[in-house]
C-alpha cells in the first residue's frame, strides 16, 4: 500500500502545483477576487494533503495496518472532495459545489485521525476490536538495553522482577 500512496501523493502533488501555477498566470484578473480565493485554498489543501499521502506512505512502512491503510484513502478521497469541489465552484461559479466541500472535510479530518490511531496503538498495544478494548501488538518493541532484556526474560520465565 505504501508504493500507492507515494503514486497518489505524487501525483496530487504535481497536480496541485500545476492548478496553482495555472491560477497565479491565467486565473488571475479573469475570475472575481472571492472565487480566486476560493481556488487558492482548494490547491492549498490539495499540496498539503497530497504531502499527507506520502507521510502516509512512511508511516506505512513503520506501522502498517487497517488504520494506516483507511487513513490514505481519506486523505485521497478528501482531495477529490474538498479540493476538486472548490476548483468546481471557483471555475464555474456554481454555488452548490460548496455543498461537497465539507464532506472532503470530514474525509481529512478522519485521515489525520486514523494516521494518529495507528500510531498510538503501535506505541500503546491498544486496538479496538468488535469485542472491545485489547492488546494487540503485532511487533513487541526492540530490547534497548541489557537490562531491559533480563527484565522481559524473568517475566517470561515466571519469576517476580
Amino acid at each position: 500500500m505504501d508504493r500507492t500512496f507515494v503514486l497518489l501523493g505524487a501525483i496530487g502533488g504535481l497536480t496541485a502545483v500545476a492548478l496553482g501555477a495555472f491560477a497565479a498566470h491565467g486565473l488571475k484578473g479573469r475570475l472575481p477576487p472571492d472565487l480566486f480565493e476560493i481556488f487558492e485554498v482548494g490547491a492549498r489543501y490539495h499540496m498539503y494533503h497530497a504531502l499527507a499521502l506520502l507521510g502516509t506512505a512512511w508511516i506505512a512502512t513503520r506501522w502498517p495496518g487497517t488504520a494506516t491503510t483507511w487513513a490514505g484513502w481519506s486523505f485521497a478521497v478528501g482531495i477529490v472532495l474538498f479540493s476538486g469541489s472548490l476548483y468546481a465552484l471557483a471555475l464555474t461559479g456554481i454555488r452548490p459545489f460548496g455543498a461537497i466541500t465539507p464532506l472532503g472535510g470530514v474525509c481529512f479530518l478522519a485521515g489525520w485521525g486514523l494516521l494518529g490511531w495507528a500510531v498510538l496503538r503501535y506505541f500503546t498495544g491498544i486496538s479496538i476490536m468488535r469485542c472491545g478494548l485489547r492488546s494487540a501488538r503485532a511487533h513487541p518493541r526492540p530490547i534497548s538495553s541489557r537490562s531491559d532484556f533480563r527484565r522481559r526474560g524473568r517475566i517470561a520465565r515466571g519469576s517476580s522482577a
